[in-house]
């Protein structure tokens, strides 16, 4: 087979048209690799890689002469195992949903074709050696191999049903709800929340969120009997009016939550002005942690700025560590307070004043 021509190297761009052409030139192309051959392809890429002889050959060809092999696409179930023999051949890596197909030659010759259909070789090739764009794309490459995921991983992954790591942040305010009341929804085990203002409770109750807390936990619609709901919400300030008027659309519900006959259990906590984020934990498994804007604003929208979306263990679990510090410091203050009162009681006592102890007043 004929390698290119020394003058084949001048810059220059153009367009291969037919698979005969796009053949006979991507050999040409392959056989003269001499260090490194780069490629992206779509999910269709491994089944017309695997089902081409003369691919594999050339590849085989280019891994003898001692060069290397990357390789990116989006590894499925469906293609899994082609991906897994690619993988014994060359340095194959994946990511979530990559589009089109192209190939860099020697980081000097870029080559790329439109999506392809699987099993189908392409049509229309463009093919360039313009120093300046070849690097551009060349840089590409490298940024997407880096944040790519290894072949094991995520053969793992498919293989075992594992979902993968994600740490997500969302802006549009309009997904940050979609993706919180579903995560409510999805809930099965145990739902940790932290509601850090009164004025948080009130666009919670506005966006149906103790509604659905109350349907997965009533005898109406139980999803699962053992289902735990705890929360964390502001001290509420008795006396200001305008509090009151915001308690008086929270949902009487919520009020009884503490109760020890509901699966749903309420705490307060002491929140101040640095304290501007709700967090959602769902079954230790996944955590949403919102954060608030403008506590002023009226409607969930306006309020949040980003969020931040995980399923990643380590990160889950350390949110896990804040709200239980949170809970048992709750607890811990209504004992003291409880003791306190009681000590008072006792000294007044002890000065002959007629007190009556009423633990509901704690």
């Amino acid at each position: 087979m004929s390698k290119p021509s020394d003058d084949s190297f001048l810059p220059r761009t153009e367009v291969w048209q037919g698979e005969q052409e796009i053949f006979n030139k991507g050999q040409e192309e392959l056989a003269s690799v001499k260090e490194c051959y780069d490629s992206i392809v779509d999910k269709n890429g491994p089944s017309i890689m695997f089902n081409n002889e003369f691919v594999i050959k050339a590849y085989t060809d280019i891994i003898n002469r001692g060069c290397r092999i990357r390789l990116i696409t989006e590894i499925s179930a469906n293609n899994i195992s082609y991906c897994k023999k690619l993988s014994e051949l060359l340095d194959l890596r994946h990511f979530d949903g990559v589009k089109g197909n192209l190939g860099i030659v020697d980081g000097i010759r870029y080559g790329a074709t439109a999506r392809a259909e699987e099993k189908k070789f392409p049509t229309e090739y463009i093919y360039s050696t313009v120093k300046s764009f070849v690097e551009q794309q060349q840089y590409f490459f490298d940024m997407l191999w880096n944040k790519s995921t290894p072949t094991e991983i995520r053969i793992k992954e498919i293989e075992e049903g594992i979902k993968p790591n994600v740490l997500e942040t969302i802006t549009d305010p309009f997904e940050i709800k979609n993706v919180y009341l579903n995560l409510v929804k999805s809930a099965t085990n145990e739902i940790m929340l932290i509601i850090p203002t009164v004025n948080a409770m009130r666009r919670h109750t506005d966006i149906g969120t103790f509604q659905i807390l109350n349907e997965i936990t009533s005898g109406y619609r139980i999803i699962n009997e053992n289902i735990k709901v705890r929360m964390l919400v502001s001290e509420i300030n008795d006396h200001d009016l305008v509090v009151q008027q915001q308690l008086e659309r929270i949902p009487n519900t919520l009020l009884t939550f503490s109760i020890s006959s509901s699966p749903i259990e309420l705490r307060r906590i002491e929140t101040d002005a640095t304290t501007k984020s709700t967090v959602i934990i769902i079954d230790k498994k996944e955590s949403l942690v919102i954060e608030i804007k403008d506590d002023t604003k009226n409607t969930f929208a306006d309020s949040v700025g980003f969020a931040t979306y995980s399923n990643s263990r380590p990160t889950v679990l350390s949110y896990v560590s804040i709200f239980e510090s949170f809970w048992k410091q709750a607890d811990l203050v209504k004992k003291l307070s409880l003791r306190s009162f009681r000590k008072i009681l006792f000294i007044l006592q002890r000065m002959s004043l007629k007190i009556q102890f009423n633990p509901y007043l704690v």
